[in-house]
């Protein structure tokens, strides 16, 4: 039997939220927002111990994303997906650097975040 996996949506674009929520729901997924800022988001991961956190680049402000993914991968062990709009050197390095850690360029596909998904909650296992 599959385990439902929780997953944490972080980003403050409520139709983005609500269309991936809907779809990860769809896919047996149990799924919570942070819609607030980095302490909110924190908060939430050490309340509810998600199994992956789906985080924006620009959550909750330009760039900010992408050092809070780096901070809540380093303190938490949970698998982290960059939602981002361009990749650029500094996200390929953390990318390459930490195991459980991968981006995906907006617009992204259904089959990609499925396949990233799939590759962050398996390495969680490890």
């Amino acid at each position: 039997m599959r385990k439902n996996h929780n997953i944490l949506i972080a980003d403050h674009e409520s139709i983005v939220t609500t269309d991936l929520m809907d779809r990860l729901n769809k896919w047996g997924y149990n799924v919570f927002i942070s819609d607030g800022d980095n302490t909110v988001t924190k908060d939430l991961i050490h309340k509810n111990n998600p199994d992956a956190v789906i985080i924006d680049d620009d959550y909750p402000v330009m760039e900010a994303g992408i050092k809070t993914a780096v901070e809540i991968s380093q303190q938490h062990r949970v698998g982290i997906i960059l939602l981002c709009a361009w990749m650029n050197e500094e996200i390929e390095r953390i990318s390459a650097d930490l195991d459980s850690f991968c981006c995906l360029s907006k617009p992204y596909k259904d089959k990609e975040l499925q396949k990233s998904l799939k590759r962050i909650l398996k390495n969680q296992k490890n």
